[in-house]
């Protein structure tokens, strides 16, 4: 559960590919987001250049791959409106007669995969003149890479302050930069009508979010691609083993299995790392007693999975730490049971925080349901004391401090399709409630009086629970008549996870 998604440092082959869904999906949302232009300009969607290294990985534009499905680097996508009229043109480099990378696709390829009428990238310029760019509003969705593209060409015809820029949409919504200022060198543009970037951003998350029946499918096999991987992890552990260890079973399998890459860096976790969200060194080994949390997925013709799983290395949970497994898996439940079509995310959220308060409860790490405290610089009380009032904050969020859900797809955090706030058919994201019982948890809470009762509970607790992390995440799909898990194949049940956990651990120990 990355915040972004991250270019992975592995050896980059640029092999081209026909798109991965139908012709007419890519279509239909090549027209919603045109169709959101409703005065004359041009959308420029910039795909994903060659990386300049060759320890660097090409990974398409997501948005450009959702509107062509067209993976060869070096392309964009031009689209128009010029009064009643409306146009599309695919730009991909010339087919060369021998690539190094292996087979390319040209301008015919490209029109036979799109439907569009297309451009070898040499006639880019040429097609901006005849669309007279210089003096047109000209929206630019840029790849998410950052290495200049063929935008370049763009803006050495209309200038940098020529283009209306809109930036990557991820996480269930689009952020916006709009470009203002001059125009391009010469150019003499009449009144601008309204600036549409807006309408254009929101068009192309939302084309994002709507999955079709195609992409629900690619979902689908990365999550059960996804889940061998957790579970080859859970089968290879025993105390002693190391994080990096865990990786190279859970990411060996996601490959083995079809897997084409990582949907974002693997999170693997032992001990007290276990508690950090985004820990990412994977060097340390467990020792006897530790859970670990794994968070990691697969990518699969460009759709990610997001899953995460936290069992024993030893086996067996603690009675401790099957309290908090326990309470985090009765969130997730709860929260699962409520997903169908008008559900919305708010009940979800009360019914997992609902849960995680009556396990932290039975673990004594809280002092009651809804229970507050005063955070290490939160605010006074009356006369300027600490207290309970002002600067307060919930108890539950030292132990629970992410969302519950977002949605998935092309980004791993991808934007989730809602209708007035409710979910639909085909929507699909994660579920994914946690508690980390962080060493540093006490020092969280101010040495004040109002918290006295609590910090006593902690310093009384902590010791018992300390270091234990524990995160469930799964991939829900909603669907006419209720839900589907796309991952929960892995073990979820304390049973199961014990059932299978040090299964497959070597026979002779490898030493650190």
């Amino acid at each position: 559960m990355r915040i972004r998604l991250v270019l992975f440092s592995t050896l980059f082959v640029a092999t081209a590919a026909p798109a991965q869904l139908p012709m007419a999906d890519h279509a239909a949302k090549r027209q919603a987001v045109l169709d959101a232009m409703t005065h004359d300009g041009i959308i420029f969607v910039e795909g994903t250049v060659a990386p300049p290294r060759e320890d660097q990985t090409f990974i398409q534009s997501q948005n450009f791959q959702a509107l062509t499905g067209i993976l060869q680097p070096g392309s964009a996508l031009v689209m128009w409106r010029k009064g009643a009229v409306t146009g599309q043109r695919i730009i991909v480099p010339a087919k060369p007669a021998y690539a190094w990378e292996g087979d390319q696709i040209g301008p015919v390829e490209a029109t036979a995969i799109t439907g569009m009428p297309s451009l070898p990238s040499a006639s880019l310029r040429a097609l901006l003149d005849t669309l007279d760019a210089t003096h047109s509003k000209v929206y630019l969705l840029a790849q998410d890479a950052g290495w200049p593209g063929l935008s370049t060409q763009l803006k050495s015809v209309v200038g940098d302050s020529g283009v209306i820029g809109g930036g990557r949409i991820g996480r269930g919504a689009a952020t916006i930069v709009a470009i203002g200022g001059a125009r391009g060198a010469g150019a003499t543009a009449a009144a601008p009508p309204e600036n549409e970037l807006a309408a254009i951003t929101r068009a192309m998350s939302q084309a994002r979010a709507k999955k079709t029946d195609a992409e629900i499918a690619l979902i689908r096999r990365a999550a059960q691609i996804s889940t061998l991987g957790h579970i080859a992890a859970m089968r290879y552990a025993y105390p002693g083993v190391s994080e990096y260890e865990l990786r190279g079973q859970v990411e060996g399998a996601f490959l083995t299995a079809g897997g084409e890459r990582l949907g974002y860096p693997s999170i693997v976790g032992a001990g007290a790392n276990s508690t950090y969200l985004h820990y990412s060194a994977d060097t340390s080994v467990s020792k006897p007693g530790d859970v670990v949390v794994i968070d990691a997925a697969t990518d699969y013709k460009g759709y990610s999975a997001d899953v995460t799983r936290t069992f024993p290395v030893n086996g067996k949970f603690s009675p401790e730490q099957k309290i908090i497994y326990s309470a985090v898996l009765a969130a997730q439940t709860a929260a699962a049971k409520l997903v169908k079509p008008g559900a919305r995310m708010t009940e979800l959220n009360a019914a997992a925080d609902s849960a995680l308060w009556r396990g932290l409860v039975k673990a004594g790490l809280v002092d009651s349901m809804g229970a507050t405290y005063v955070p290490t610089g939160g605010g006074g009380g009356r006369g300027g004391a600490a207290g309970v009032g002002a600067g307060t904050q919930s108890q539950l969020r030292l132990f629970y401090f992410h969302g519950l859900s977002h949605g998935i797809g092309l980004n791993v955090h991808d934007p989730n399709y809602t209708e007035n706030g409710a979910l639909v058919v085909n929507s699909v994201f994660t579920i994914e409630p946690g508690l980390y019982v962080r060493p540093s948890t006490l020092d969280m809470v101010a040495d004040v009086p109002a918290n006295a009762a609590f910090r006593e509970r902690l310093k009384k607790m902590m010791p018992k629970y300390s270091g234990i992390g524990t995160r469930i995440e799964d991939d829900f799909l909603v669907t006419p008549t209720g839900v589907d898990c796309l991952s929960c194949a892995s073990p979820r049940t304390i049973a199961e996870v014990e059932a299978i956990t040090g299964k497959g651990a070597p026979r002779v120990k490898p030493k650190h």
